[in-house]
């Protein structure tokens, strides 16, 4: 979580920065990306869109030359289990990766645990 405080407290200095000094209320900072976009955002409430992210994901890969093949998704999904084995909350992960619900959430608790989520519709194998 060392990280992760490390980014959170950069965001709101650069959210300080953008607005005279003045951090945020606790209101705003319940809408600020924690990776805000630079461009067309004085609010710091736009995250980094994907393609951003995803290309200099890829560009980062291939420098590590790791062989075999890596998505960002794997990236995500490893974040996420790690963060809830270090004590973080289904709230901290949903806000963390920006998702919409608590069901993705959720599906991480379910994998971190080694159980595996039904999904409605669906046959298990047996």
């Amino acid at each position: 979580m060392h990280r992760l405080e490390e980014r959170r407290q950069k965001t709101l200095t650069h959210y300080a920065d953008r607005h005279a000094g003045h951090p945020p209320t606790p209101a705003e900072r319940a809408h600020l990306a924690l990776f805000p976009t630079d461009i067309l955002n004085p609010d710091g409430r736009r995250p980094l869109s994907y393609t951003w992210f995803h290309t200099g994901f890829r560009i980062w890969l291939a420098d590590l030359d790791l062989g075999g093949h890596y998505v960002a998704h794997q990236a995500r999904h490893t974040l996420a289990i790690r963060l809830l084995r270090h004590g973080a909350t289904q709230t901290h992960i949903r806000r963390y990766l920006g998702q919409g619900s608590d069901r993705m959430a959720e599906h991480y608790v379910h994998c971190q645990v080694g159980e595996r989520p039904s999904r409605p519709g669906r046959r298990r194998r047996i």
